[in-house]
């Protein structure tokens, strides 16, 4: 064997890895390009396995995996920017001790890595037995390649070209079928009905009614909405069907019951119901969705059915790294948001392995998702346009840039005031917006719906965040719609509205036939003065139960319910206990009605009207 790439291998030593002294001027037992292709070939299977685990849990199991979908190509990627590194670092570590790198010793390293990778996400699994599975997989796998070395770089070179061919087609297998599909959907449109209006859905995730001046609230967190709100109608009584985004997202975009869906903590969307995308498709609408909330609004939660384009996860470095399960634990996040020697030292202290962080935890800012689609709708003249945006910078830990991050709260912000500044962010991403559509001619032209998924808790009930109560902090949101062809400017409506009715209202507005039929009444009701009074329907709530949440949850025993009418407010909780708010009189709901003798009468309606009007909520999982 000539010297050009490899040095000679020498003899063995008694060690289990191979690791015999370095005499002075001795060659080394394993080469540069050997250790390289061995580190290659574990960080390709390492990040294949973590591609295949998660494609199954996709494909097979219907599970959410909160990955990208080119998972295919970005784990053994990932791998690769660990794994190479590490071998340099231990091929000089060993040269400096005057140690050379065997067969055995390198096998043995990876093996360890790749496996011990694989095995951190399993909680299952105590972090010892997957270290002992880890130690006895590469003592294996090193004995192999100490007593087979030559037959061993074979297998390495040739499981690396094969798992490189793998690694490289199904990446641009799913490139290529996703651009196949984008082309196809748009090949296959029917044309659309003439002067068919555009129509843009934003949803500006966790954003709560009472945080926002348009509604009252004593900072200015709204103006470029409540500006818009003037030239449109406004609903002050808004609610969701479910205190958080996945159900949420689902109930508005196909007009049923957040509980009928299928959508929970783990389980996307059911494949069978009709959404607003497959409606306004075969109307001939171009359709296209740019997201920021990787956790439930991305491709793999169901709600990207019926878009031609759909924008999820954008391309980064750091989006990359989080398809190994290596860089997710506490203590590489640790590492990754403070890197001084300080930080470094903590991390250090509070070593943990734990598997906490998703690449669905990569931000997506405001200005992003609006420069994404304003490129996008400049390229799509010609056919009306069906967009749908999330924002998702109010949602924790309540992002935004300067100047916004400062503007309430002064240099020390607290919670509440993070929340506001990231409702100013939005708010000013909003305007730009639908200013740069109103300089392009296109607002006016335009139906344009503007609302919130579910809202958020800041002490009230005792509770913070969302997903956890069905209390009105969580359920009352904004809503806007503007189009000046159809909707009045300057109009408030008072009366209570569901937000899972945003499907029919723009089937309604949008006009033309035929295509899908959504569930659902249509708010244009509330502004038509040809049509007689309006009598609101009550509301229906829901919310799974809790999957490993503080015992303190109201969800955190069984799914909760909830029916809200003109005048009440009655929740049903988990284990079966009973609650009434006059919410237009108390409208903290700090006073409990239920054991009111006055209010019997209306506790029996109000669960009839539940007992009606509900659809069975799982647990959020099969």
């Amino acid at each position: 064997m000539s010297n050009s790439g490899d040095e000679h291998t020498m003899p063995h030593a008694s060690s289990s890895l191979d690791v015999p002294t370095l005499r002075a001027g001795a060659d080394y037992a394993f080469g540069w390009t050997r250790l390289l292709l061995t580190a290659t070939f574990f960080a390709l299977a390492a990040g294949a396995g973590e591609a295949a685990i998660a494609g199954f849990n996709i494909l097979v199991r219907h599970y959410l995996t909160w990955v990208s979908h080119d998972v295919a190509w970005m784990s053994p990627l990932a791998y690769l920017i660990l794994f190479l590194p590490t071998a340099v670092v231990l091929r000089i570590g060993l040269r400096i001790a005057r140690r050379p790198v065997s067969p055995g010793a390198s096998a043995g390293v990876f093996a360890f890595l790749g496996t011990f990778s694989l095995l951190l996400p399993y909680e299952q699994l105590s972090r010892w037995a997957a270290l002992a599975l880890s130690i006895g997989v590469a003592v294996q796998l090193a004995g192999i390649a100490r007593r087979n070395a030559e037959r061993w770089h074979a297998w390495m070179r040739t499981g690396t070209i094969a798992l490189g061919v793998l690694v490289s087609v199904t990446g641009l297998g799913v490139r290529l079928w996703r651009a196949t599909a984008e082309h196809l959907a748009l090949g296959g449109l029917p044309a659309a009905a003439s002067g068919a209006p555009n129509v843009l859905f934003i949803v500006l995730d966790t954003e709560r009614a009472s945080n926002l001046s348009l509604y009252g609230y004593g900072r200015a967190t709204t103006p470029e909405l409540a500006r818009r709100a003037r030239e449109g109608v406004l609903f002050e009584r808004a609610l969701s069907s479910a205190p958080w985004t996945l159900p949420s997202h689902a109930s508005m975009m196909t007009g049923r019951t957040a509980g009928s869906l299928g959508a929970g903590w783990r389980t996307p969307l059911s494949r069978a119901p009709e959404t607003l995308a497959d409606a306004m498709s075969a109307r001939g609408y171009r359709t296209a969705a740019f997201v920021a909330n990787f956790l439930y609004t991305s491709y793999e939660s169901g709600l990207a059915r019926g878009f031609a384009h759909f924008d999820d996860y954008p391309f980064s470095l750091r989006l990359i790294l989080l398809h190994a399960s290596l860089v997710r634990t506490s203590f590489a996040t640790h590492l990754y948001e403070d890197h001084s020697r300080q930080g470094i030292g903590s991390a250090v202290r509070a070593f943990n392995l734990g598997v906490g962080n998703v690449p669905a935890d990569v931000v997506r800012p405001a200005n992003s998702v609006t420069d994404a689609f304003l490129q996008w709708q400049a390229g799509n003249e010609g056919r009306p346009f069906f967009a749908f945006l999330n924002y998702f910078d109010a949602h924790g830990p309540y992002r935004s840039p300067q100047p916004w991050a400062s503007r309430f709260g002064g240099a020390h912000p607290k919670k509440l005031d993070h929340y506001d500044n990231s409702i100013a962010w939005l708010d000013h991403e909003l305007g730009r917006l639908l200013d740069s559509l109103e300089h392009r001619t296109v607002l006016d032209r335009t139906i344009v719906v503007i609302t919130s998924d579910h809202g958020e808790q800041f002490g009230e009930h005792r509770l913070s965040g969302h997903a956890n109560s069905l209390y009105l902090p969580l359920l009352h949101v904004p809503l806007v719609i503007r189009y000046p062809a159809r909707v009045p400017a300057g109009r408030r409506v008072g009366a209570i509205v569901p937000t899972r009715d945003i499907a029919a209202t723009v089937l309604d507005l949008a006009g033309g036939r035929g295509g899908v039929a959504l569930p659902g009444r249509s708010l244009a009701q509330y502004w038509n003065d040809s049509l007689a009074p309006v009598v609101p329907s009550p509301v229906l709530a829901e919310v799974a139960m809790g999957i490993n949440v503080d015992s303190l949850f109201p969800n955190s025993r069984g799914p909760m319910r909830a029916i809200v009418d003109d005048r009440l407010h009655y929740i049903l909780n988990g284990w079966g206990r009973e609650e009434l708010y006059a919410y237009r009189e108390d409208s903290l709901e700090a006073r409990n009605l239920i054991a009111t003798p006055a209010m019997r009468a209306d506790v029996q309606r109000l669960k009839h009207s539940l007992d009606s009007a509900r659809a069975p909520v799982g647990a959020g999982h099969p």
